[in-house]
């Protein structure tokens, strides 16, 4: 029985994957549809971070302007790694089962590339150790890391409250020559649909601009453009590590 109701997502996420195409009838279930990230906003140290974290910004793109990345983005990375700390910061968990419970359920990271993820692991592990906030021994910090950021393929299944996903890729003769693999439609859908109640999507310029040239491939970019530049209704500038960004986004009603 193809799903109609998804229980676990707040309503924009799904208005968002109903549109996909992949499911007819699509809703919120009642009791989450309203859903929005918990914590503190005010514990969050970058001014940036604190507006992209706004619970009430459900789902959001945040665009850049590399164009020559092949499989890893360090600053797809680095914004990544700094939205978790902002999470983290948000959480505050006081214990190491309140960690443990951040990395297994609060937050997700995925990227179609391992390399990318596996900088993302390193640059939050770096940051968590360097800065004293983790809880965890450096062993279990890094068991906890390699359960929070996945590819596609091994995030099926799973879902949190919070999902980022970073592409990692800004090379056009690279997206040529993967374009089958990172515009899949139904990888996609895995990405919006397993986040409860934040999607943030990270990705370039040249992504979204690339025109496959099957034509169904060609059909699931424009599905993930349209997410990029049209349901994400609303932009600002921001700059992040000396990069200007544009950010789009989507806030609740």
């Amino acid at each position: 029985v193809q799903l109609e109701v998804n229980y676990r997502s707040h309503q924009l996420i799904v208005e968002y994957t109903g549109l996909l195409g992949l499911y007819k009838n699509l809703k919120a279930h009642y009791h989450n549809a309203k859903r929005t990230l918990d914590g503190d906003l005010d514990q969050i140290q970058e001014s940036w971070a604190r507006q992209i974290m706004n619970p009430q910004l459900v789902v959001g793109t945040i665009i850049h302007f590399n164009k020559y990345e092949t499989a890893v983005s360090k600053l797809e990375a680095m914004i990544a790694r700094d939205l978790v700390i902002a999470y983290y910061d948000m959480i505050n968990p006081r214990s190491e089962k309140q960690e443990r419970n951040f990395w297994t359920s609060k937050v997700g990271i995925v990227s179609p590339h391992n390399a990318h993820g596996r900088m993302i692991i390193r640059l939050i592990f770096d940051e968590m150790v360097w800065s004293e906030r983790t809880l965890l021994t450096r062993k279990d910090l890094m068991i906890a890391l390699r359960s929070t950021i996945f590819s596609v393929e091994k995030f099926q299944g799973s879902d949190r409250d919070f999902i980022i996903a970073s592409i990692g890729i800004s090379s056009t003769d690279q997206l040529k020559a993967e374009e089958e693999f990172i515009y899949e439609l139904n990888r996609f859908n895995v990405l919006t649909s397993r986040a409860k109640s934040k999607l943030i999507l990270i990705v370039s310029q040249n992504l979204l601009d690339y025109f496959p040239r099957n034509r169904d491939v060609m059909e699931s970019a424009a599905k993930i453009r349209m997410f990029a530049t049209e349901f994400c209704n609303e932009e600002k500038e921001l700059h992040i590590h000396s990069k200007s960004i544009v950010y789009r986004f989507k806030r609740a009603s």
